[in-house]
């Protein structure tokens, strides 16, 4: 994939990006159908998903990382009641921006000013 033409769509830069956004912007740019960009890209999650499950890792490259890593068990308190409860160990998905990605982003926002409020 080249990057040297990054750009987003209005849609993806007014709001969180969603899967019809990528859908509707991969079609525009490749010249296919929604129909047949949306099937890939579903067949692609799925795949993304019994990787992550089957080995724990998932790397694409200049893109990043998941790993699915174990939240340990800790105590907290309930919101509601004040209550100390144990929460249970389980297993979390983390993600690691790669270096392509990283660069982009610094590009994008070189003093960290314009980032996207949440």
């Amino acid at each position: 994939m080249i990057f040297d033409q990054f750009s987003l769509s209005t849609a993806m830069k007014r709001k969180n990006a969603t899967k019809k956004d990528l859908i509707l912007a991969t079609a525009e740019k490749t010249n296919c159908s929604q129909q047949l960009v949306k099937q890939i890209l579903e067949r692609g999650m799925e795949q993304m998903i019994l990787s992550l499950v089957e080995s724990g890792r998932l790397e694409l490259r200049n893109f990043g990382i998941w790993e699915v890593r174990v939240r340990r068990s800790r105590l907290a308190l309930n919101p509601r009641t004040g209550e100390k409860i144990q929460t249970k160990e389980k297993p979390v998905i983390t993600f690691r921006a790669g270096k392509k990605m990283e660069q982009l982003l610094a590009e994008q926002f070189p003093d960290g000013s314009g980032l996207p409020s949440e």
